[in-house]
């Protein structure tokens, strides 16, 4: 199989290659300079290995310009920062399957043993600290929380409890929205007017008195639906909601 490898870091292109020793490879640092040897040879590569930072994806699309050129090579970034299957190698066959065509020639089998190659050595931990895109990030240091309401639990199961809460006991998203609030605020007492400050930056207007008509009506909802699980309380300087375990 002929394969291009194409990175501005040159030197992972080149690990790549070693490491695919059965296929001939070939290392460019630039997408121009590929394609002019392409043109040059009118044989295009069996498989693009690209480096996902090579251009801005929102300004350059590389599938509309290989059909400009009517060259639709198979492709994978190596360093692709949005993987769609548990693998990197099950990821790019499922791309290739849905944005590009195998040659005839090539059985995908081959394609998924390189894929295999290819993920070995952008994740390996030697290496991985030097591609661009492969570093995993660090969970945010609970010092630089804005609000105090994911510190037991993340970010995601928090929202998840809220989303299925509100659909379990199908709540309107009226006086969901005010919950959203009280929830972003759940370590203090808010008053009426700071919750009416958060709604107009939120591009929602109400008055104080309607929005006491709000918190009326998400009480009598809480004390109907929650099973005591939430509740709002009133304190000497504002309301707070308070959730049970």
């Amino acid at each position: 199989m002929v394969i291009y490898l194409i990175s501005p870091i040159t030197e992972i292109c080149h690990i790549m290659a070693k490491a695919l020793f059965e296929h001939r490879c070939y290392v460019f640092s630039g997408y121009s300079e590929a394609y002019a040897t392409i043109a040059d040879l009118k044989m295009p590569p069996d498989l693009l290995v690209l480096d996902y930072t090579l251009f801005n994806h929102e300004i350059f699309h590389i599938i509309e310009y290989m059909d400009a050129i009517r060259y639709r090579i198979p492709l994978i970034f190596f360093n692709d920062p949005c993987p769609i299957a548990s693998s990197r190698a099950d990821h790019w066959e499922q791309v290739i399957k849905m944005t590009y065509d195998y040659k005839e020639e090539q059985k995908p089998e081959v394609y998924h043993k390189v894929y295999e190659i290819i993920e070995s050595v952008v994740e390996n931990p030697e290496l991985r600290p030097y591609i661009p895109l492969m570093q995993k990030f660090k969970p945010l240091p609970k010092h630089l929380y804005v609000t105090k309401m994911y510190e037991d639990s993340s970010i995601k199961a928090s929202y998840y409890s809220l989303i299925n809460f509100k659909n379990k006991s199908k709540m309107s998203n009226g006086i969901f929205f005010l919950m959203e609030l009280f929830y972003r605020n759940s370590d203090k007492a808010i008053t009426l007017e700071e919750l009416q400050k958060q709604y107009e930056d939120n591009r929602h207007f109400i008055t104080i008195e309607s929005l006491k008509v709000q918190i009326s009506r998400l009480r009598t909802f809480l004390k109907n639906h929650s099973n005591n699980q939430y509740a709002i309380l009133t304190r000497k300087d504002g309301y707070q909601l308070v959730v049970f375990p």
